[in-house]
């Protein structure tokens, strides 16, 4: 039980609270209960700043993850006894064990949990905390890295040198120069040793332990966190590192304590003037559906249709009041999937690896758009946007996993059918005649996307043998008698090819002029096929009738269609039309 007691905040300045660790001896009269740790060295006093201040007051920020909220340890806060979490206890000790000086913000302390209004207030101008911070310091945990920082420093170390440095001239000499330094990096993976500073190399299974094991790489506020840090460093045990050391070595799924705090932990990377637009509200008043929405509309408003890339499907939470309209994108999602090569950011036209509308620019179509006057209750948004096929046959979902004795011919299969389904519905109209498509159909499990560029700037051949390898072309050698060594020869040699898959939650298709694809798994036949004009890949949308007789669309998803992802239904003049999504 907390016997501090906070002092209102003043929101129309943007105030904020600050802590100073003090390492002075403090006594307090009564020794709060402690299991193990001597919590009475923790010590900090707490002070009122304003964001809007001239100048900016000098501070540091703390992104961590609570922990177990019912395992608590006691500090002292402006001499009361105070309650946090073990995990964020253990961030203090470390810090108090560096010796920082200075004041820092920490959420669970410097935002009064217990009042929802200040929370939301609080929760509005967190971009500006984390953007007006003189540093972030991230902590991994108190457990040690088994050599993983090192490791990871002198990796990005190395990249930056080997890499940054040598290829400014454009994307084509920057991929020669990575190719090199993901060479060298292999050529200096070890496997023993690890840890021991006199042996050379990068032991990339602790490497791959540090990130998955330590839940803060999966927490949703370290999007808006990092992205918005001026300098971040990285605290794991007694090490540290720079921040930019690890900052193109991460991909997870992330989490938040709250559902609504992975919405509004994205509020930073809106723009400004919609974030307002947004409404932050952590009591009852506003259903988790409706806030959704309102989320993904206004995310739909600034970056166009290429934001649909990140819907996974129907919403399905229990809180809803009433349906949310098949748009709207789950950002609670434990882990939100996009169509690779996809970058949501204008000024990164460079990471767009496709160009489904041949170069429709968003902005200059976004005016004519109806999105902004949609609501909850009247949700329909209109795109404009032109169908270019309907769903002609719909393959199953690969479920098995990897790890399934089953899977190799479970895959074969799933390969054999995408080829049957071409087969059968070979049409010319696309311009593509069937052997060409049939020759191409190892692109659509990985979406024609490799591990950074499209397939065939990545030696397709390797692609193309794990194909044939699951598909039965390529037999393991005779001398592989058993089955677990021709299981585990197929594995090996398709690895390549599956490592980038992007399959599961997805079907295959073939659409009426003959193309496959691949988009999410509740495609049906007789869907559409569409792309909007701005965006960078076709997506797929039902058609309904409303009572008016007035055609409308439900959404799909978002799909990779073999033959159309380089602008090629767009040839002449494209006649683009509005397309009502409900």
């Amino acid at each position: 039980m907390n016997s501090f007691h906070y002092l209102p905040l003043k929101h129309d300045i943007r105030e904020i609270r600050l802590l100073t660790l003090n390492y002075i001896d403090f006594t307090p009269e009564k020794e709060p209960a402690n299991d193990s740790v001597n919590s009475s060295s923790i010590n900090l006093t707490l002070t009122h700043a304003s964001l809007d201040a001239q100048p900016t007051p000098a501070f540091s920020a703390l992104s961590y993850v609570w922990g177990d909220a019912t395992d608590t340890r006691s500090i002292f806060l402006d001499g009361n006894t105070f309650q946090v979490t073990k995990n964020l206890f253990t961030a203090l000790t470390r810090l108090q064990t560096d010796k920082f000086n200075g004041h820092i913000w920490i959420d669970a302390v410097c935002i009064n949990q217990s009042d929802n209004d200040e929370k939301s207030v609080q929760v509005q101008i967190m971009s500006y905390i984390y953007s007006r911070a003189a540093e972030v310091v991230i902590w991994l945990g108190p457990e040690p890295d088994y050599g993983a920082l090192r490791s990871i420093q002198y990796l990005g170390t190395m990249f930056r040198e080997q890499v940054r440095t040598k290829a400014a001239k454009g994307e084509k000499e920057f991929n020669v120069w990575a190719d090199g330094f993901v060479k060298t990096v292999r050529q200096y993976a070890v496997t023993d040793g690890y840890g021991d500073i006199s042996k050379p190399g990068f032991n990339f299974e602790f490497i791959w332990v540090f990130f998955r094991q330590r839940p803060w790489w999966r927490r949703v506020w370290i999007i808006q966190e990092v992205v918005l840090a001026k300098k971040a460093t990285v605290l794991c045990g007694t090490a540290s590192i720079p921040w930019e050391d690890v900052a193109d070595n991460h991909d997870g799924g992330i989490q938040a304590t709250n559902p609504r705090d992975r919405i509004y932990g994205l509020l930073g990377l809106v723009r400004l003037e919609d974030r307002q637009k947004i409404t932050v509200d952590y009591t009852d008043n506003w259903s988790l559906n409706k806030i959704l929405f309102q989320a993904s509309k206004t995310i739909v408003m600034d970056h166009g249709p290429d934001a649909l890339t990140y819907y996974q499907g129907p919403l399905t939470h229990e809180e809803h009041e009433a349906p949310a309209p098949s748009w709207v994108i789950d950002w609670t999602a434990l882990r939100v999937l996009i169509v690779p090569g996809i970058s949501l950011e204008d000024n990164e036209s460079h990471y767009n690896k496709y160009n489904a509308s041949k170069g429709a620019r968003w902005k200059d179509w976004s005016s004519k758009c109806q999105i902004e006057q949609a609501s909850f209750e009247q949700p329909q948004i209109s795109l404009w946007g032109r169908t270019v096929a309907q769903v002609v046959a719909v393959g199953q979902e690969i479920v098995e996993s990897p790890k399934s004795p089953g899977f190799p011919e479970a895959a074969g299969n799933w390969l054999l059918e995408i080829e049957g389904m071409v087969d059968k519905y070979q049409v010319s109209s696309s311009g593509l005649d069937s052997h060409t498509t049939l020759l191409n159909v190892w692109r659509v499990p990985m979406s024609d996307i490799g591990l950074i560029r499209r397939a065939d700037n990545e030696s397709p051949e390797r692609f193309v043998h794990g194909f044939e390898v699951l598909t039965g072309r390529k037999q393991p050698p005779p001398e592989l008698a058993s089955e677990e060594e021709r299981t585990t020869w197929i594995m090996t040699e398709s690895w390549n090819f599956r490592r980038v898959w992007k399959v599961y939650g997805r079907r295959t298709f073939v659409d009426s002029t003959g193309r496959p694809g691949i988009t999410h798994k509740d495609v049906q036949v007789g869907d559409h096929v569409v792309i909007f004009a701005g965006a960078h890949v076709p997506f797929v949308v039902r058609p309904i009738t409303d009572k008016g007789g007035d055609v409308q669309y439900r959404f799909v998803g978002s799909a990779y269609v073999f033959g159309l992802m380089d602008g090629e239904a767009m040839e002449g003049e494209p006649d683009f039309e509005e397309v009502h999504l409900v």
